[in-house]
């Protein structure tokens, strides 16, 4: 029974600790002067960064938040919706959904997300990836440069990583589109948006996508093998319970 109670406890503390982390994963695919009003099927660069994201990690859950429902910010509740069902989250920034004025720029639906500063959601589900389509507006000519995206996530432990992905170009003639993607190498329970253009309000975000994070299967099976063991030590102490006493 001790030594039962031992490999429990072995277990238990081999689940808390940390796994061998690997290398984070990056997507990046940037469709210049994609024509205005079909997006989705004119930026084949970004499609293939967001596809690529969201095969990377086998067997777990995307969830997506088009825009098209009110980005409320400071904070307020933001739905992700995937197959599989709805993930809830909190959103904090100060932003807004709205249809882009003019000519349609949407991936999906019609509204874009708006603002002047980054933007952070802490969802009530663990993740260990997220992806997001970055829009830029149409600027004069000549003044084109590019703006690094900032991915900051804040992971189990209360420390956080940042992860600066490949810039977008702006100040084009045009509207310019690009993905970005990020596969952690453990799991995070929120994260954090921003570029570093200056002024911000050029670039525009639309379909966040968001990937559950999957128990490891180490952990399952060590989970089970505590299970085992316990269930094991609790019938065969209920035997002997049972046992006839011997004269």
């Amino acid at each position: 029974m001790i030594f039962a109670r031992r490999l429990v406890c072995a277990i238990l503390i081999a689940l808390t600790m940390p796994l061998t982390a690997q290398a984070a994963l990056f997507f990046f695919g940037e469709d210049l002067s994609p024509t205005p009003g079909t997006p989705a099927g004119n930026i084949p660069n970004s499609i293939a960064a967001r596809n690529g994201f969201a095969s990377a990690v086998v067997g777990a859950s995307a969830f997506v938040y088009t825009a098209e429902t009110p980005f409320p910010g400071s904070p307020g509740p933001i739905a992700f919706n995937g197959p599989s069902g709805v993930l809830n989250a909190t959103a904090f920034g100060d932003l807004a959904t709205a249809p882009y004025p003019g000519t349609p720029l949407s991936i999906s639906g019609t509204n874009v997300i708006f603002g002047t500063e980054g933007f952070s959601i802490q969802p009530t589900q663990n993740l260990i990836g997220l992806g997001i389509f970055g829009l830029t507006r149409p600027s004069a000519p000549n003044n084109t440069f590019v703006t690094p995206i900032r991915f900051t996530v804040e992971y189990l432990d209360n420390t956080e990583e940042t992860f600066v992905a490949s810039g977008m170009t702006l100040g084009l003639e045009s509207p310019t589109i690009a993905f970005f993607g990020v596969i952690a190498d453990q799991p995070f329970d929120r994260f954090t948006i921003r570029g570093t253009v200056t002024p911000s309000q050029d670039l525009l975000w639309d379909d966040i996508t968001v990937i559950a994070a999957v128990p490891e299967p180490t952990s399952v099976a060590l989970l089970l093998i505590a299970m085992l063991v316990l269930l094991s030590e609790y019938f065969r102490t209920k035997s002997l319970r049972q046992a006839p006493i011997r004269p």
